[in-house]
């Protein structure tokens, strides 16, 4: 994504403004707070935290700081390879909400997964993700006909 184009544009929100609202979305949910837990800490409404994650309302630098300070995140997490953030191929019935996001559900099970105690359940868990990771491609991979 190239920044010169987005700033011709400067009355409504950007694509970079929406990125940043993914970024605080993931954020959000990795540390397990809705959006009324999160807007409640810094002293604002859970739909101006939506507006926020859906790239509607930009955020004030004071804002965005005070998020991470609140997130326990630096503010560079929002800014960093922004403009080499590859685009994620949408997946049919999988909630997110952006180009650049990961489903919710990952976001959740990655969290699950990383505050599980290492030892030989972990091992052999990331193993069976990882295998039927490798099923799943497989399967969605398109057959050729004659």
């Amino acid at each position: 994504m190239s920044i010169k184009p987005e700033i011709k544009n400067m009355r409504g929100t950007t694509k970079i403004d929406q990125e940043i609202g993914n970024r605080l979305r993931q954020a959000r949910l990795a540390k397990r707070l809705t959006q009324d837990g999160l807007g409640k800490l810094i002293g604002i409404s859970f739909q101006q935290i939506q507006k926020y994650e859906n790239g509607s309302n930009r955020i004030a630098a004071s804002r965005l700081y005070l998020l991470a300070d609140v997130l326990g995140i630096p503010v560079a997490y929002f800014f960093d390879n922004l403009e080499k953030a590859p685009a994620a191929l949408p997946q049919p019935g999988v909630k997110t909400n952006g180009e650049n996001s990961l489903p919710d559900r990952v976001i959740r099970v990655a969290r699950d997964l990383n505050e599980m105690p290492e030892g030989p359940q972990r091992d052999a868990l990331f193993g069976l993700i990882k295998t039927m990771g490798g099923r799943a491609a497989v399967r969605r991979s398109p057959t050729l006909t004659p």
